[in-house]
């Protein structure tokens, strides 16, 4: 008899606990921050709990889209990566192609004068440009292929990302559609006027 009455006492605050959950989803439309959600009122935004965004995902229209968002997250995740790792690398090629130039036209410049005046048939300096080639060299290749792997990485993680994130805001939409209130959504308006790159169209939302 305890058993149950553990059981039943068990199952009653379950119930409660999750009905406290559901409670705390705040209503109205939301948009996608990174790879959880957010409100979309300006004055007093709410950002959703990894668990509140489970519940959401769990029942849009009858479809749990919560393994589709989270491989969609992994997939974003991967092109952010790719976005800052590459852009640390190519920053950090270019610093070396920049430094590796620099030192080699400051030893050409002190040296060639002292070269010249010990040897004034221009042979030593030719000697001396060459034997500078070939040891800045390798600094010029190397510097050269982290900036160049650190471009190609930046550049592919820009349509991974943009991709995912499109594909995330798509089932953030979806639940807009069937759950937030109509005026609760965000107004959309297409204006001709003023843009930050001169006139045009102005798509304001």
């Amino acid at each position: 008899m305890k058993k149950w009455f553990l059981i039943l006492a068990l199952a009653t605050v379950s119930v409660a606990a999750h009905a406290q959950f559901v409670s705390t989803v705040p209503e109205g439309a939301l948009k996608r921050k990174g790879g959880l959600m957010q409100t979309l009122d300006k004055e007093n935004k709410v950002k959703l709990s990894p668990e509140q965004v489970a519940y959401i995902l769990s029942d849009i229209d009858g479809v749990d889209y919560n393994e589709e968002w989270q491989a969609l997250d992994k997939k974003r995740k991967t092109g952010v990566g790719l976005i800052v790792g590459g852009s640390i690398a190519a920053g950090t090629g270019a610093v070396m192609l920049l430094g590796t130039t620099i030192v080699h036209v400051l030893v050409l410049i002190l040296g060639a004068p002292i070269t010249a005046i010990a040897d004034d048939s221009g042979e030593a300096t030719e000697k001396m440009e060459e034997d500078l080639r070939k040891q800045f060299a390798p600094w010029y290749i190397g510097s050269g292929i982290v900036t160049g792997a650190g471009i190609a990485c930046a550049v592919a993680g820009i349509p991974t990302t943009v991709s995912n994130c499109k594909k995330m805001n798509a089932i953030v939409n979806r639940y807009n559609e069937s759950h937030a209130p109509e005026a609760s959504l965000p107004e959309v308006t297409l204006n001709f006027g003023r843009t930050p790159n001169g006139v045009g169209f102005v798509l304001n939302f």
